[in-house]
């Protein structure tokens, strides 16, 4: 997922929706480390639900990644295309 995720930005970085790409590859990228970290905890007997550091930096890196998706899909949405009229 993180490798399809920077090869969408670098197709996507010099063109008007580059900016929001930003945000949303950061956020997959997020996702990628915090599933990452949730696989290790559980090997190791380390993520327990609401039991310890480790658990909560899992659930807020998991958290982060929503927020900063949401911050990209707002500038996506708000994005305001260059007029063709000319006057």
């Amino acid at each position: 997922m993180a490798f399809i995720a920077t090869l969408s930005l670098l197709v996507l970085w010099s063109g008007l929706v580059g900016r929001p790409w930003q945000y949303i590859v950061i956020s997959m990228l997020l996702v990628a480390v915090a599933d990452l970290m949730f696989s290790y905890g559980l090997l190791n007997n380390l993520y327990t639900i609401g039991g310890n550091l480790f658990s909560g930096v899992v659930d807020v890196v998991y958290l982060s990644a929503y927020v900063v998706a949401t911050a990209g899909a707002y500038q996506q949405v708000t994005l305001s295309l260059p007029s063709l009229n000319a006057e």
